[in-house]
């Protein structure tokens, strides 16, 4: 009995020698795996990618990846922000991309948005701190994909037709604001493209109106009435190369013979002697104001008025010089000069109105300011003028 009873104490005491030995190993093993792990995924940082930095700063994300895994930039964006990264699936991916300084929401947007075939979306989830936040990742099926765009093209046809019963009432702002709503909903609208193309043309706004077609080019490349557009904009602005350039276009890709000879006449027209020659001073003066060389700019504007007095543009520039020296009198001299020779130049007329209020000079600016009246045709253009009409109150 005695036997059994030291026999039963020295397996006891086994048991728990052995059950302790086995806590020390699972202890062990929990020890040394993630620092195994954390090792194995610098090195797959530094191995796999040629360059991979995170950093955050004031709440501002930075990147810089080429060729790095996906995965080994969420960890590293964990590592520097404390928000976990939570992807629905697997992502196997190198990523490349490199963006400076934007808000943790929006960087991680850009991230998502340069995956291949980014059909991907992110939520962040904010916890009682920035650091105990969560950011889950999700792949958008193609079915839900189609779902969005054709409720997206839904809600652009809404508001593009919204704009053009605006259009039709002489309300021309509100019709830009229904557009510019319709491209918001679908960015690639082509509709909504076309009809601020429209817009821009009714205000005489070419530099909006230029940047609005090369946006229809690219969804519509082969258009040749696009590149016509674009030349005829270029031109009112002298860019000699580019509306050279853009009517060539035209004529390589129009099939038909309509406006063929028009362009043709215009191509000879701006190849004469004296349009090259006006076309260059106006280029030069504008390159000479983007560097600030203003004196030198004045010296071209004023060759280019006595080259030719009846054209706008020179004028425009060299009061624009004298506005940037804050020299508001002689910049009046010369809009008055302007509106002379265009006195439906209802911009010109603005801009009178504007330097001569800086100035004080309340009465001229309210005689100038009846003239603008009477000679707008849009919206635009009225609540342009009722905003100077408040200022002279």
């Amino acid at each position: 009995m005695e036997l059994v009873k030291k026999s039963h104490k020295m397996s006891v005491n086994k048991i728990i020698r052995l059950k302790l030995f086995a806590a020390f190993l699972f202890s062990l093993i929990l020890f040394i795996l993630p620092n195994v792990a954390a090792t194995d995924s610098r090195k797959s940082v530094k191995q796999d990618s040629d360059i991979l930095t995170v950093d955050f700063t004031d709440y501002y994300l930075s990147v810089q990846a080429h060729n790095a895994d996906i995965n080994d930039l969420f960890k590293e964006i964990t590592l520097k922000t404390g928000v976990r990264i939570i992807t629905e699936s697997p992502i196997d991916y190198q990523i490349s991309i490199n963006f400076n300084r934007k808000g943790f929401t929006r960087g991680m947007r850009l991230i998502l948005s340069s995956l291949k075939n980014g059909n991907y979306e992110g939520n962040f989830h904010l916890g009682k701190t920035f650091t105990d936040s969560i950011y889950k990742i999700r792949k958008i099926s193609k079915a839900e994909i189609q779902a969005r765009k054709e409720m997206h093209q839904h809600k652009a046809e809404f508001h593009n037709l919204k704009g053009k019963e605006l259009l039709k009432k002489g309300k021309d702002y509100q019709a830009y604001k229904k557009f510019i709503a319709a491209l918001r909903a679908d960015p690639d609208y082509l509709p909504s493209h076309k009809d601020l193309i429209n817009i821009f043309q009714l205000w005489e706004d070419d530099e909006k109106l230029i940047d609005r077609i090369k946006r229809v080019i690219n969804l519509e490349p082969d258009n040749a009435y696009n590149h016509l557009l674009l030349a005829e904009a270029y031109r009112r602005q002298y860019f000699h190369e580019k509306a050279l350039e853009n009517y060539s276009k035209f004529l390589d890709k129009n099939q038909k013979m309509e406006d063929v000879e028009r362009v043709k006449e215009i191509i000879a027209w701006m190849n004469t002697k004296a349009n090259i020659e006006y076309f260059r001073l106006i280029s030069e003066s504008r390159d000479l104001i983007s560097d600030e060389q203003f004196e030198r700019a004045k010296n071209l504007l004023n060759q280019a008025i006595n080259f030719d007095p009846s054209r706008q543009k020179a004028y425009e520039l060299i009061a624009l010089v004298y506005n940037l020296q804050h020299n508001y009198q002689d910049g009046v001299k010369w809009r008055k000069k302007l509106a002379d020779i265009a006195p439906n130049n209802t911009k010109n007329l603005l801009f009178l109105i504007r330097d001569l209020r800086i100035l004080s000079d309340h009465e001229a600016a309210s005689g100038y300011l009846q003239k603008a009246k009477q000679l707008s045709k849009t919206e635009y253009m009225r609540m342009l003028i009722e905003k100077e009409q408040k200022f002279l109150r």
